[in-house]
């Protein structure tokens, strides 16, 4: 089995297991993957409210608060937009308007 990982500027991008990217040794690949997984907690948890930035490892802080912004900012921004009931009914009930 091939695993990879890409990185776009520096920035890991993916992981996964096929032919796309860097080839990556399967210990890497979970860790890596490992270690989306936790942000991803610590993402959902600052957002909830459940811990502090200070609970977050401090080398992951900025990276961290940067996506818990970007998701309030995102849901805001989904909010501000007015939608016919119509086409929420139609969103709710998978039919088509």
């Amino acid at each position: 089995m091939r695993y990879y990982a890409r990185y776009e500027n520096g920035v890991l991008y993916s992981v996964g297991i096929g032919l796309d990217g860097m080839e990556i040794t399967k210990e890497e690949y979970e860790n890596l993957s490992n270690e989306i997984r936790e942000k991803a907690t610590f993402v959902n948890q600052l957002y909830y409210g459940e811990i502090t930035i200070g609970n977050v490892p401090s080398e992951w802080q900025d990276e961290i608060q940067r996506r818990v912004d970007e998701r309030v900012a995102a849901e805001g921004e989904a909010s501000e937009q007015d939608i016919p009931a119509e086409e929420a009914l139609a969103i709710i009930l998978g039919g088509e308007i």
